[in-house]
Order: structure tokens, then C-alpha cells, then sequence
């Protein structure tokens, strides 16, 4: 199912259009359609490299756009006091510190889990999922997991999951 060519095709035009020009905006501004938002960037991802590359790309310029549009309305901004605020708050960080800080509440669990999700369809490659291109116009398919899993890791994921990971472990012995 996951090789059928309209489906393929579909997650291309999803992918183009919702994680691209959207997908952080929503995320950022409506907490409670989080869920949903991850759970849909997850299916459109899962074996399209051409998606996974677009919402990390998409993550990147939102940061950039957010962090622009910030530094306009500040005079100065002391980067010895502040360094990395913007940096953690928006695009990629912003899916990075969504994750939760424990596991207490059952809406934390599942957040943590459709992240996790997410984070591991992002950080690998699947070229069996991508077709062989048809014409010389079109690229071959590159790996982006690597690039993904460089800034995700830039945003601190390493260290998140290894929190989560240790409070399933104490948590269930």
C-alpha cells in the first residue's frame, strides 16, 4: 500500500501545500490541535522523503521567520543573557519541547508517543517507500534523515528523549 502511486502522490500534494506553508503556524498558535497536527504530519511523511524534508525545511524557515519578525520590535537583544530563546521556541525546537517534561498524565503519555512517532519516521530513510524517478527531469531520492536527525539534535531532542526514556525506566522497573 505504502508503494500505490496515488497515495504516493497525494502525500506530494499534502505534503506541498499543508506542511509547508502552514503546519508550524497551526502548531504554534492552536495547543490544542497539536495531536491531530502531528498525527497528520506523521502519515504524510511516513515513506515520502520528499515530505520529511519539507516539514523540517518548513520548521527552519518558521524559526527564521519567527526569530526576523521578533528582532524587529526589540531594540537590542543581549545574546550573554538570552542566547538560544528563539532558537528553542519556535519551528524545529518547537516540536522538540513539546515533548512533555514527565509522564504523569495520560494526555503527557500520548503527546510523548505521537512525538516519538513522528521524531522516528523523520530520522530515517525509506527508499523502499520512494518510487524510481521516471523521467531525467526528476532528482533521484536523497536521504534527508540525517540532516533531520543534525537538527533535531540542535534543538536539544537527544537530551529530551533521554528524560522521557529514563522516567520509563524508573517508572517501570
Amino acid at each position: 500500500l505504502l508503494q500505490h502511486p496515488l497515495l504516493r502522490d497525494l502525500k506530494l500534494q499534502l505534503g506541498r501545500n499543508l506542511l509547508h506553508q502552514c503546519w508550524f503556524p497551526l502548531y504554534d498558535k492552536f495547543p490544542l490541535l497539536r495531536l491531530s497536527l502531528i498525527s497528520l504530519a506523521r502519515v504524510c511523511c511516513n515513506g515520502c522523503e520528499a515530505n520529511k524534508k519539507t516539514l523540517v525545511q518548513a520548521g527552519i524557515l518558521y524559526q527564521a521567520n519567527s526569530t526576523e519578525v521578533e528582532s524587529l520590535g526589540t531594540d537590542s537583544m543581549d545574546m550573554t543573557t538570552a542566547p538560544n530563546t528563539k532558537h528553542s521556541s519556535s519551528g524545529i525546537g518547537l516540536l522538540v519541547h513539546s515533548l512533555p517534561n514527565n509522564l504523569s498524565s495520560n494526555s503527557n503519555e500520548l503527546m510523548a508517543k505521537e512525538l516519538c512517532k513522528l521524531f522516528s519516521v523523520l530520522g530515517k530513510f525509506q527508499s523502499f517507500a520512494e518510487s524510481t524517478p521516471q523521467s531525467s527531469e526528476q532528482a533521484p531520492v536523497v536521504s534527508s534523515a540525517h540532516a533531520n536527525v543534525k537538527e533535531f539534535h540542535k534543538h536539544g531532542a537527544v537530551e529530551r528523549l533521554h528524560q522521557l526514556a529514563q522516567q520509563c525506566l524508573d517508572t517501570h522497573p
